[in-house]
């Protein structure tokens, strides 16, 4: 499993845009980081389900990728 846990998010609120999330501060930030939902956590998804296919290397790669998604579409 990931020891060494550096998502590289730059905190743009697209991804909590994409989904509607109702805890989602105007400056892009999370108002229940400490007790937000499995899905929003990242190294919990990676360890539980990603981790079985994929490297941490390769998951931060395929987020990357789908995080420049969301910011065109959220962020413009």
């Amino acid at each position: 499993m990931s020891d060494d846990w550096n998502f590289p998010c730059d905190e743009c609120g697209a991804c909590c845009k994409a989904i509607g999330c109702p805890d989602l501060t105007e400056d892009n930030k999370c108002s229940i980081y400490d007790k937000r939902p499995f899905l929003c956590d990242t190294k919990k998804m990676f360890d539980a389900v990603h981790s079985k296919t994929m490297t941490k290397q390769g998951y931060f790669d395929k987020a990357k990728i789908a995080c420049n998604q969301l910011k065109e579409m959220f962020n413009g």
